[in-house]
């Protein structure tokens, strides 16, 4: 993980805060979800699953930062609520095919673990 990268996130991160403290809420959302891609890209999940969360609480309507949250979800093993980020993505978009395309991926590992689990491998 690079320096340059991780300042970049955090500094996302901080402007988001900054921003909301002037009330400016539609550009404070879009930068947390900026700082959640770049706290994924470095492999900084539990960031990024706060910058999303951020995000979504200042534009429940983002149907990208409901998708980029279940993206992370997953990632983080967690994959019944991964499912449940990627149903409210489609539900606020339906023609995003990203989302149904990580949902299906997310239901996937859901499925394997849920199997793998019933047969104790």
């Amino acid at each position: 993980m690079g320096m340059v990268e991780l300042s970049l996130a955090n500094q996302f991160f901080e402007l988001g805060f900054q921003l909301l403290e002037v009330g400016n809420y539609n550009s404070a959302s879009e930068t947390f979800v900026n700082a959640g891609k770049e706290f994924d890209k470095l492999g900084q999940y539990e960031q990024a699953l706060i910058s999303y969360d951020k995000a979504i609480e200042l534009n429940p309507n983002d149907d990208s930062a409901w998708d980029k949250r279940g993206v992370v979800l997953e990632r983080l093993g967690q994959y019944e609520q991964a499912l449940i980020s990627h149903d409210k993505a489609i539900e606020l978009n339906p023609n995003d095919e990203s989302a149904w395309d990580n949902r299906g991926v997310a239901l996937f590992r859901f499925m394997n673990r849920s199997w793998k689990e019933e047969l104790k491998l």
